[in-house]
């Protein structure tokens, strides 16, 4: 069609869009540690590592930016346990303070490629900002360590910058960039998201999935995913909306078989596959049936992306969490909570086998089936376990009704609840709370995750 063969040549050519103005970045570093500074020539970013101790970054001269956020001149950003890249369109001059595990200069980088897409989203919210209709809505799919959550970023960074408020949808369940590890939310997002933790997203609309693999409840996530589109479809903003999606590599059948879904829950117009051309060509196939308008577009993955290890995944998770309670530079009050067992009622979905797919179409997804709810009781085995706080019902009295345990599964969530100590000689929990105003229901639904420190 004319919209791909359009999109295709954006992503292919040489030159940055007109309409596009290139930005200022930095990067990362600890105080007190040794000081470098590097000189970046036009297109090129510095590419750090930092694990353990944090480091600071300061941009001396010139611009730069990071996930497409500028990095403000002469102001020191402070960042641990990231593995990152700060991009300067023009050139620029930055200064580390600190010990990165790793730190280079980059020469060859796809910016030129996400700066051209970015450029077409842009006229696309244009023309529905003249005709009054809707932005467009973009997924970003990719495997493992393939940066797409750093493309997602920098898509929504650049709408921000030119004034738009896009809508960030987050369904990796490993790794909600806003939320707790187990949920998926969209936000709309009205400034910049930064690596100090600043601006971004705010008063995110929550579902808690609440296990790290998607093949371990896959119809309740159905559910909760249908329920997030069909929310996020009701506000028809020219900002649009940009998905980032769980990981999804050839050959992993519950991830794509998730991403299909999701596209077409979402009603998407346009799929960006990051590295993998086996997943290009099977949702090209899939989605061409439901989503015939849809256009599904190859991305390069950047060269300065690695490989993340289980121990560094499960220190970044630790500090989503602690981002989540704390805040990022730890200016929140939890607060913790004494519950008695009896004013709790707690739900989690039942196990049960995932839809036969062999009897589909290709490319066909089963609808999600009912999902039952089964009230867990507490037990030592909901120690360190997060739990989502669902106010559809408010605050209960007794077990809910079977009508609204058939609610359950697509209900939202208002927040996330941390459980640090079980006393079962005294009957109680407590609960740590993002703050001190108190529970505002006593309906709770759980997973497996949970957060040991």
């Amino acid at each position: 069609s004319s919209l791909t063969d359009q999109l295709m040549a954006a992503v292919a050519q040489g030159e940055v869009r007109a309409d596009f103005k290139g930005a200022p970045g930095s990067k990362s570093g600890p105080e007190g540690g040794t000081r470098r500074v590097f000189s970046l020539d036009r297109e090129q970013e510095l590419r750090l590592e930092v694990e353990g101790q944090a480091v600071t970054i300061t941009l001396e001269t010139g611009h730069a930016e990071i996930f497409g956020a500028e990095l403000p001149r002469g102001e020191r950003t402070e960042v641990s346990r990231r593995k990152f890249a700060v991009f300067t369109w023009q050139g620029c001059t930055l200064s580390v303070v600190g010990d990165p595990k790793v730190v280079y200069v980059g020469e060859t980088t796809p910016m030129k490629q996400y700066a051209n897409v970015h450029g077409y989203l842009q006229q696309s919210r244009a023309g529905a900002r003249k005709s009054g209709g809707r932005g467009p809505r973009s997924m970003i799919v990719g495997p493992s360590n393939s940066g797409k959550t750093s493309v997602a970023k920098l898509l929504v960074n650049y709408a921000v910058r030119l004034g738009e408020r896009p809508v960030l949808v987050d369904l990796d369940v490993k790794h909600c960039c806003f939320l707790v590890p187990g949920a998926i939310g969209a936000a709309v997002v009205a400034e910049t998201i930064t690596m100090d933790g600043k601006g971004g997203a705010f008063d995110p609309l929550a579902f808690f999935y609440g296990y790290r693999e998607i093949d371990s409840r896959p119809e309740l996530l159905k559910h909760l995913v249908t329920s997030l589109a069909d929310s996020v479809k009701k506000v028809a903003t020219p900002g649009g909306v940009v998905i980032d999606t769980s990981s999804c590599g050839a050959g992993q059948v519950p991830t794509y078989e998730a991403v299909v879904f999701a596209a077409k829950a979402f009603e998407v117009d346009h799929v960006f596959v990051v590295e993998q051309d086996r997943i290009y060509n099977d949702l090209k196939r899939d989605l061409s049936a439901d989503l015939p308008n849809a256009t599904v577009v190859r991305l390069p993955k950047s060269g300065g992306v690695v490989a993340h290890e289980k121990a560094f995944r499960r220190q970044e998770e630790r500090q989503s969490c602690s981002d989540y309670y704390y805040g990022p530079h730890t200016d929140l009050c939890p607060r913790p909570t004494v519950v008695p067992f009896s004013k709790i009622f707690m739900y989690q979905a039942a196990s049960t086998p995932p839809a036969p797919t062999d009897a589909l179409p290709i490319g066909a997804v089963a609808a999600p089936k009912e999902v039952e709810m089964v009230r867990v009781t507490p037990s030592e085995a909901l120690d360190k376990r997060i739990l989502g706080v669902v106010t559809r019902f408010g605050s209960v009295k007794e077990e809910l009704s079977e009508q609204q345990q058939r609610e359950l599964p697509s209900a939202d969530c208002v927040g996330f609840v941390h459980v640090q100590k079980v006393d079962m000689a005294h009957q109680r929990v407590t609960l740590l709370m993002p703050n001190a105003v108190g529970l505002p229901s006593n309906v709770m639904v759980l997973g497996d995750v949970d957060l040991p420190e």
